[in-house]
């Protein structure tokens, strides 16, 4: 457990804690509140099995999770293997809701609370075990000599790459399966919504399409951990907010959601934006302190890393890295 950082270690008991009281919060809606069953189970599912299915929920969801608050905050190494059950017990109960949903499609939304739940236990568990998913071809090294328009070209072929699979591929699939299975699909969809997506979509991308751009063209290199710059880059958006691209890419896969009147899109979208930091920040955030030391804490000490700042860095900052280059 040394390996996690004070932050990491209350996230993670926010979340587990949170797991938890969620599951007793569901069951008492259930029981209490009869008329939102379908909502998550379906309008056909048998009450016997309804009772049959509490016991082993709370023992898997609810147990699972507090003991995991309660491991963590004695930092206890006993947590990882838990963390693990909590993910296989959080996965069957996602399996389980997905049947229910190719059954009777009223039940979908048990299947967009289980997604965001499992794949959230899932990064905390890889967090808590120590795994790094930056390996093979994405670990960390220096791009290699180019020249800025060179840096800029191989930045836009990264961007194409990553744009298609996940602002195209992965959330394509996802719409065309909920359309598949008539899962209500278009429940968000109207004209107005649509627009209202497609204007902050074109401009999250504007934004992510500027931090590439200036990370290219002054920091020799690109945005990818495995193809990183050499120099420490604050300007453009990085002036405002730490990881403008991870801002970017979340708000993008929203939009994408509220366009496609999807649910479970702004859920992926939403556990992206987890997985990165959970996973990613801590490793990105590592690296660049050992490669720039005081000029990246001076710099991580003022510019938080999710809520961009109007008034950016301050000027000092900026002078510093002026007179050194």
């Amino acid at each position: 457990m040394d390996h996690l950082t004070e932050r990491e270690r209350r996230l993670a008991i926010l979340f587990y804690l949170c797991s938890g009281i969620a599951t007793i919060l569901w069951w008492l809606t259930l029981i209490f509140f009869p008329s939102s069953k379908p909502v998550f189970l379906g309008s056909e599912f048998s009450e016997k099995f309804f009772w049959i299915l509490m016991a082993p929920d709370l023992i898997s969801a609810f147990v699972l999770a507090t003991w995991m608050v309660a491991l963590l905050v004695k930092r206890s190494t006993v947590a990882i293997s838990i963390a693990w059950m909590h993910v296989g017990a959080q996965g069957y109960a996602w399996a389980i809701s997905v049947a229910l949903t190719i059954i009777d499609p009223e039940a979908y939304w048990g299947v967009v609370g289980m997604t965001f739940s499992v794949g959230c236990a899932l990064a905390f568990a890889i967090r808590l075990q120590g795994f790094s998913v930056l390996w093979g071809k994405f670990r960390f090294k220096d791009a290699p000599d180019r020249t800025i328009g060179g840096h800029i070209k191989r930045a836009v072929l990264q961007t194409i790459v990553m744009w298609f699979i996940f602002y195209g591929l992965i959330p394509g699939t996802i719409v065309l399966l909920e359309y598949r299975f008539k899962t209500n699909v278009y429940w968000l969809s109207s004209h107005p919504l649509f627009m209202f997506g497609l204007v902050i979509f074109v401009g999250a991308g504007l934004i992510g399409l500027w931090s590439g751009y200036t990370v290219s063209s002054l920091g020799e290199g690109t945005p990818l951990p495995s193809d990183r710059t050499k120099r420490f880059v604050i300007a453009g958006p990085y002036r405002y907010v730490r990881n403008p691209m991870a801002f970017s890419s979340i708000l993008q896969g929203s939009c994408i959601g509220l366009m496609f009147g999807s649910p479970l899109v702004i859920v992926y979208a939403i556990v992206g934006g987890i997985w990165w930091d959970i996973l990613v920040r801590w490793q990105e955030e590592s690296d660049l302190e050992v490669r720039f030391g005081d000029e990246y804490r001076t710099y991580r000490a003022q510019v938080r890393c999710w809520i961009p700042s109007l008034k950016g860095v301050r000027q000092q900052i900026l002078d510093a890295e002026h007179s050194e280059s």
